[in-house]
């Protein structure tokens, strides 16, 4: 009989009854506490006085099984991984076990400021700008008038995806940089900027003008502080790249001139 893998084998399935049982123990308690977490989630919308209805009873049925799902996963995959690094640490190196961790803390820390940014910043802005396309319809007082209703269940399910959308991009994002910093070339890193710089910066830029409200004051500071970022860091390579090669060459030189 191999014990060492009737052993890691009985560690990993004890793991994962732990993280289905944990699932299951969340996924109830958020079940039954599903008024609180509407209340969270509604919170940004609370400052603009409007209702939220539901059109069908099964729309409730849909809320409670959508937002018991997302809080689930939201809370235990972090804690999957967590199980999942040291279950695997007795095979790693030491270096490895620690860049792993740190990757994925790191990875932790984004999301959640991420989230933060999106109730407290995002969510706001976005809300305040369709609420005050209602109030331009109306400006003119006429027997037309327009008058939003939100659902609750579509409400939801936009910031679900939000957070998941932006989350995953950030995410993407901060892995791009991490293995442009430490692994990639910096020739590469350094054509790859000077390249896409321009379509990165308008893309970030029309999606900065689209999530912002239409302020012109604020909108022209995100494009001049968007504007000096990328140089900055355009320039950042260009004198790291020109040390580097000084170097290079230098030590081209002395080596030359030792073997001579």
């Amino acid at each position: 009989m191999n014990w060492p893998a009737s052993f890691y084998s009985v560690e990993l399935l004890w793991k994962l009854n732990y993280f289905l049982f944990s699932s299951l123990s969340l996924f109830i308690i958020a079940w039954y506490r599903m008024n609180s977490i509407i209340l969270i989630e509604i919170f940004p919308f609370l400052v603009f006085k409007k209702k939220f209805i539901t059109t069908e009873i099964t729309n409730l049925f849909e809320l409670f099984w959508l937002n018991s799902i997302s809080i689930t996963l939201l809370f235990t995959l972090p804690f999957l991984i967590f199980q999942l690094i040291y279950f695997f640490k007795s095979s790693w190196h030491n270096y490895q076990f620690i860049f792993i961790k740190y990757f994925f803390q790191w990875i932790l820390i984004i999301c959640s400021i991420m989230i933060f940014f999106i109730y407290y910043k995002i969510l706001p802005n976005v809300l305040f700008f369709f609420v005050k396309l209602e109030d331009s319809f109306n400006w003119n007082n006429t027997a037309l008038v327009f008058e939003t209703q939100l659902n609750i269940l579509f409400y939801t399910a936009w910031i679900i995806e939000l957070h998941y959308f932006i989350n995953f991009w950030s995410l993407v994002l901060f892995c791009y940089f991490y293995n442009m910093f430490l692994i990639t070339n910096l020739a590469s890193n350094y054509k790859f900027i000077k390249i896409y710089r321009r379509y990165i910066l308008f893309s970030f830029i029309l999606f900065s003008f689209i999530i912002l409200p239409p302020e012109f004051i604020l909108q022209l500071i995100m494009f001049c502080l968007s504007y000096l970022i990328a140089d900055f860091v355009f320039l950042f390579f260009c004198f790291k790249l020109i040390n580097n090669l000084k170097i290079d060459v230098n030590s081209s030189s002395i080596i030359k001139t030792t073997s001579d």
